[in-house]
């Protein structure tokens, strides 16, 4: 078996992506734009055995400062959104092997944990892959069938969502795909939604995050606006298209027009343009930390069908894990751990409290 870790430049990662459906997470553009903003080494673990290959796309990652030890550890982690595994094999005895292939290699480079996102549309078979692997499932996405008829697809909106698209309609709301000439408002409306629906920090990007996610993706990225009868800019959404896959990315609506939720034309609409478009499945996502709360039951009343989000969480060097683990501990005292939280030793710490200071 061929096994190592390869750069975005190495062919191989390309072959693999012309051999099998993958979706936009796995190209090495995105993972490129990922390195930049999250930070880390973008690399894939490649691994081919006869005619079957396996590849998974991850950050490398120095370890926080703090927890530095005299050894060259590392970590590495899927970069944003549902990369996961891309693979043309099913048997899953041999998947385990390409899987104990990685966490050797992953060991080589001094890397002590692997924290790998699943592609709710690529699933894998269930797999025995050792006490130091685990697989957690934290919640159903919501995506469209595209291969439906437009009287299935019609008539798996939920009936609120069809009159609030009809009202819109007639108030003379409409939809424009990629005239990227309101970029810039989106941007800065993405800021603002942001702030209204008090979003945890992980979902702010900066200004440099849109444009360079426009340049480095390029056709593989879409821009969906809604407008006002006049051409007022109102709400915008990011859409990727990759391998008849279309990722419903990110999404704005400025303050005025919220309580409208025009981005339901605007996704009703972008799901026609995808089946138009010859794509196979719309993937809406899930809720907040894979939730069923209001953004999932949101993307709910466009599609009844489900996956399952999960991740796997592989302990490649046991020791030098639990040593970093228990480093944590003593220099956070006053933080309680949190429960399911990986790698352990990647949590933030609670401010010291004054009186413990």
């Amino acid at each position: 078996m061929i096994r190592e870790f390869v750069s975005p430049g190495d062919p191989r990662w390309q072959a693999v992506l012309e051999a099998t459906r993958h979706d936009v997470y796995h190209l090495p553009e995105y993972v490129l734009h990922a390195a930049k903003h999250e930070g880390g080494t973008p690399l894939a673990f490649f691994a081919q055995a006869g005619d079957e290959f396996f590849l998974v796309p991850v950050l490398k990652r120095a370890l926080p400062e703090t927890l530095v030890d005299p050894r060259p550890l590392c970590d590495a982690s899927s970069p944003y959104g549902y990369p996961g595994p891309l693979t043309n094999c099913n048997d899953p005895a041999r998947l385990e092997l390409f899987f104990a292939a990685c966490i050797e290699a992953a060991a080589e480079l001094q890397i002590c944990t692997l924290f790998l996102r699943q592609n709710p549309l690529l699933s894998l078979p269930e797999l025995r892959l050792g006490s130091n692997v685990d697989v957690t499932t934290h919640g159903p996405t919501v995506y469209v069938d595209l291969a439906q008829n437009d009287e299935e697809l019609a008539g798996n909106v939920r009936s609120g969502h069809r009159y609030e698209i009809r009202k819109l309609i007639k108030e003379g709301f409409h939809v424009v795909m990629d005239q990227w000439q309101t970029y810039a408002e989106f941007i800065t409306s993405y800021a603002k939604t942001m702030n209204r629906v008090s979003a945890g920090e992980r979902y702010y990007f900066s200004d440099d995050y849109f444009w360079d996610l426009k340049q480095q993706l390029g056709p593989w990225l879409h821009f969906g606006v809604v407008c006002t009868s006049g051409g007022q800019y109102v709400a915008g959404s990011l859409f990727t298209e990759t391998g008849g896959i279309v990722q419903y990315h990110l999404s704005a609506t400025v303050d005025e027009f919220h309580r409208k939720s025009p981005t339901k034309l605007l996704l009703q609409q972008a799901i026609t343009w995808a089946r138009q478009r010859g794509n196979r499945y719309f993937h809406l996502g899930g809720g907040l930390g894979a939730q069923e709360d209001s953004l999932f039951r949101f993307k709910a009343g466009f599609s009844k069908s489900r996956s399952n989000f999960s991740t796997m969480r592989v302990v490649v060097q046991p020791a030098e894990y639990g040593a970093l683990n228990r480093r944590w501990l003593q220099q956070n005292p006053h933080t309680p751990p949190r429960p399911g939280f990986f790698p352990f030793y990647r949590q933030e710490a609670d401010p010291v409290p004054s009186h413990a200071a």
